[in-house]
């Protein structure tokens, strides 16, 4: 008896193409993205969908949009959905969501959503009850979305200053989470956002709560980043002076707050021994052991490739170094590897940084 055939619409589609390059972290748009994740289906879940289907329901154009009903069923599992049914679900609650601000697709289109168009022409009043709508019971799927939205409305806002955006809004709660911390932009593409990252660090009166102390961390780490890379010595001392010599937290500090902003106080530590001229090799060798401890300890696949990812970023300044350490990590964290393509230390190490890079953003940019 044949398998039964599922008609889907575009935007289901969509849905679905945007679901699992959010899970791999990188775009399906070539016949090797393709093969790659049909391999990571299979390593992921034991279940096979070829590559040729990936390919003809995703990037080929006569594509009838009627997949089996059992292929779905393991691209949501792959997702982290028990079937088609609970994810064809979540993609509708935020395809709802979408058509809310006035966009109805998942991918970038030539014309501009609603939300867009106000932060473009500097509505501000009518964005801050539009925003006003939304509490932190808002799921953490549609923060996301939200915050993807208002990333590239402020990405592409050729109109208005973004930095009045930022003075008004880096206060409300929902702007804070969904645009500033879940899509943080640590290249500083957008325009204003360093001015933008200063009012949002302006904000925190104290850094008694984990949520504060968090935030504090996340906002100068990357400003301090920011300011490594673009060799603004000055700058980047005066935060690191903050982070590592005027305070000092202690790993049980730290593991009160997620695992991107405590690895990024970690691993920038590095950076600022090397701006002051002072290499540690003792907290090198701590801080590598520690990781590789915290890599084996988490089950989790973002948090193995967030802590990877923000020590290999963290040693740019030492490009030798750099490459003998991913070695080291490719070795050690097999697992973790085999989700990449087979031909990752081919790649230009900016290459495999993105690769690795977790930074919800990084497709935003």
């Amino acid at each position: 008896m044949p398998k039964p055939k599922y008609q889907i619409t575009k935007t289901l589609l969509d849905g679905l193409k945007w679901k699992l390059e959010e899970t791999i972290f990188y775009k399906i748009s070539s016949k090797t993205d393709c093969k790659n994740l049909s391999f990571l289906i299979k390593e992921k879940t034991g279940k096979t969908v070829s590559e040729s289907t990936i390919y003809r329901l995703f990037l080929w154009d006569a594509n009838q949009n009627a997949p089996y009903k059992h292929t779905l069923d393991i691209l949501a599992e792959f997702t982290g959905k028990n079937d088609w049914a609970e994810l064809e679900n979540e993609i509708s609650n935020l395809h709802e969501l979408k058509l809310l601000f006035g966009s109805n697709q998942y991918n970038r289109r030539p014309f501009n959503s609603l939300l867009t168009i106000n932060i473009h022409q500097g509505n501000y009043d009518a964005l801050s009850i539009f925003f006003d709508q939304f509490d932190s019971s808002l799921s953490l799927e549609k923060k996301m979305t939200l915050g993807e939205e208002i990333f590239h409305s402020l990405k592409t806002n050729k109109i208005s200053k973004n930095k009045i955006f930022f003075k008004r809004f880096c206060s409300k709660p929902i702007v804070r989470e969904s645009f500033f911390e879940l899509l943080a932009d640590p290249d500083f593409t957008i325009s204003d956002y360093e001015d933008g990252m200063k009012f949002y660090l302006n904000e925190i009166n104290s850094i008694i709560s984990p949520a504060s102390f968090q935030d504090f961390i996340f906002g100068n780490a990357l400003l301090f980043r920011y300011y490594f890379i673009l060799d603004r010595k000055a700058d980047s001392l005066k935060i690191g002076q903050e982070l590592y010599s005027k305070k000092s937290f202690t790993t049980e500090k730290l593991n009160q707050i997620y695992v991107f902003p405590k690895y990024r106080y970690l691993a920038y530590r590095l950076m600022y021994n090397y701006l002051k001229g002072k290499p540690d090799k003792n907290y090198w060798d701590w801080l590598f052991e520690y990781s590789k401890e915290e890599i084996r300890n988490t089950t989790s696949f973002i948090e193995q490739r967030i802590i990877i990812h923000t020590i290999l970023d963290a040693l740019q300044f030492d490009s030798v170094f750099q490459e003998k350490v991913f070695d080291e990590f490719y070795f050690l964290f097999p697992k973790v590897f085999s989700l990449y393509p087979k031909n990752i230390k081919k790649k230009s190490m900016s290459e495999r940084l993105y690769l690795l890079n977790a930074n919800a953003s990084k497709f935003m940019i």
